[in-house]
């Protein structure tokens, strides 16, 4: 497709450093990038067996945000 690799090996490493990061169990204050990449107590409610507890991306919290999830 015309992606360097670099930019490839780089988007991977990030993905999946924040995957671990967002699945983790510890309070690593963000601020407010915690919306663009998520946050492991905004993740946990992913997860949560009741579906009216909201955050349903796996990318961005923004995308609850603007369809009200």
């Amino acid at each position: 497709m015309g992606f360097d690799l670099e930019i490839i090996i780089a988007v991977i490493t990030f993905h999946g450093i924040r995957a671990i990061y967002i699945h983790s169990n510890v309070r690593l204050p963000l601020g407010s990038i915690r919306v663009l990449i998520g946050a492991p107590e905004l993740h946990h409610w992913h997860h949560d067996l009741d579906r009216n507890a909201g955050n349903y991306t796996n990318i961005s919290q923004l995308m609850d945000l603007a369809f009200g999830t």
